[in-house]
């Protein structure tokens, strides 16, 4: 049986996401209290407020939803545990999803990032940069696309 996936509209998922930044809760006990998976986190904008902590099963997805590319910026440190989803289409301005952190990115699990491209066929020597500075942490380096 196929499983029925829910769709929320964007200020329900801009909501949740002001819910974490401004009370400080882990984003696993912002969903339960929505009645939601606490599964991914995306969007486009700023986190202002604290760092940002993604925990192991989780996965940060910036961007406004599926095939739209976008920044995602956190003003203080960005702790993630888990996975990374990047779309990238070459045909925009913008070529891919990008995550920035002026204190710091700090990989501390074995997640993994999956890149989806949303546009024209990728070609050997396609570069797509996913983070302002280089990724603390974990088990590997960061890997050229």
């Amino acid at each position: 049986m196929a499983e029925t996936r829910r769709k929320f509209d964007r200020d329900f998922r801009e909501g949740a996401v002001r819910l974490v930044r401004e009370t400080g809760k882990p984003i696993a006990e912002v969903a339960r209290e929505l009645g939601i998976n606490a599964g991914t986190l995306g969007g486009t904008g700023n986190f202002t407020q604290g760092s940002v902590n993604m925990d192991a099963g989780t996965t940060l997805s910036p961007g406004a939803g599926p095939g739209e590319v976008g920044t995602l910026t956190c003003s203080a440190t960005l702790n993630f545990s888990g996975n990374l989803a990047i779309d990238v289409n070459k045909s925009l301005g913008q070529s891919n999803d990008f995550i920035a952190s002026p204190v710091g990115v700090f990989n501390n699990g074995t997640g993994t990032v999956t890149v989806y491209n949303r546009g024209p066929a990728l070609a050997v020597g396609d570069k797509f940069y996913l983070f302002d500075q280089a990724v603390q942490g974990g088990r590997h380096g960061l890997r050229r696309l």
